[in-house]
């Protein structure tokens, strides 16, 4: 990152600002030093799809390193969010001279194509209520806040965010929350999600 000083700068957003927007020139790639985002991609009918949320020392957008000249997906502030722009030039500039620069990017970008086909993958293969406890686990390895009985999901998500995550509906999500939460494998309230790891483990264990 120090020898990417010259080419970055420094980015300040509230919340539900775009960090950039679909056909906007892809000059850039992004790391969080605080809060969180998400990146959307959107089909020809104007649907919307979350295919990442990513959260402090995450990179996104390194697709522009791949000779994008446009960006086909958009990223969005979910919360106030501090970021360092790193100009795709200093990037490539970097990988040419530095081998162990440009290994560590080839892992980045195949973690990230391994998170596609496993996305693909649970669309293709489950029902909406394992898709949304799947997603659910996910979120709660990263949560920000840990907890003997569960982990917090700091991130505010709406009903309509997992649905989009998950393919569905908000009336299907606002359905499974109040069975999971009846069900002891999750709380939420407007400080964010209540995660409970083991119990979600054993609902996708019977419900295989």
């Amino acid at each position: 990152m120090s020898e990417l000083k010259p080419f970055s700068s420094h980015v300040s957003l509230r919340k539900g600002e775009f960090v950039y927007r679909v056909d906007e020139p892809a000059s850039a790639l992004f790391q969080i030093e605080a809060g969180r985002a998400k990146v959307i991609r959107i089909s020809d009918k104007g649907q919307e799809k979350i295919v990442g949320l990513y959260q402090s020392g995450e990179i996104f957008g390194e697709l522009c390193v791949c000779d994008l000249a446009r960006r086909r997906d958009q990223a969005v502030a979910v919360e106030p969010l501090e970021l360092t722009a790193i100009h795709v030039s200093g990037v490539l500039k970097l990988i040419g001279q530095k081998p162990e620069v440009s290994q560590e990017f080839l892992r980045l970008v195949c973690g990230r194509l391994s998170d596609c086909q496993e996305q693909v993958a649970t669309l293709s293969f489950d029902a909406a209520a394992r898709r949304l406890a799947k997603e659910l686990m996910k979120l709660g390895a990263t949560g920000d806040m840990q907890g003997v009985n569960g982990a917090r999901v700091a991130t505010r998500l709406t009903h309509e965010d997992l649905a989009n995550l998950i393919g569905t509906t908000r009336e299907v999500v606002t359905a499974l929350m109040n069975q999971f939460r009846e069900s002891g494998l999750i709380e939420y309230d407007r400080r964010g999600i209540a995660i409970f790891p083991q119990q979600l483990e054993k609902y996708l264990a019977r419900s295989c």
